[in-house]
């Protein structure tokens, strides 16, 4: 029998409450402890996205936002997320080549695990 897929809200909604935000309250950069993490990989669709230059992540970004709006029906700001992760995984130097991203089957956020309970949750973009 297949595991239901929790909701966004149930599984990462609260620990947004003390996250650090942008301005514009598109991305969030939290710390989700290993347990919420250890749902997160068992239960929810996952890619790894290239750290190591800009341009890998921005592609890996693109990749993923192709993937979203063509099975799931919602995206992401690519430019952005691409950048941000790029600059955070050089600011946490972690020494990293991949991040995984983590993404629900309906419209919600899309988490991106960066180092060990260090994670960048980004808002999703409906067309």
């Amino acid at each position: 029998m297949e595991a239901q897929v929790p909701r966004f809200e149930e599984v990462v909604g609260e620990r947004l409450r003390d996250a650090i935000m942008d301005p514009s309250h598109v991305m969030a950069l939290v710390r989700l402890p290993e347990d919420v993490l250890e749902r997160l990989e068992g239960l929810l669709g996952r890619a790894e996205i290239p750290v190591r230059s800009r341009s890998g992540a921005t592609r890996g970004a693109t990749e993923l936002a192709t993937v979203l709006k063509l099975r799931h029906g919602y995206t992401l700001d690519e430019e952005m997320v691409g950048s941000a992760l790029y600059h955070l995984s050089r600011g946490l130097g972690t020494g990293r080549s991949h991040v995984t991203a983590y993404y629900w089957p309906e419209v919600s956020p899309v988490v991106f695990r960066l180092d060990g309970e260090v994670c960048l949750v980004v808002a999703p973009r409906v067309e």
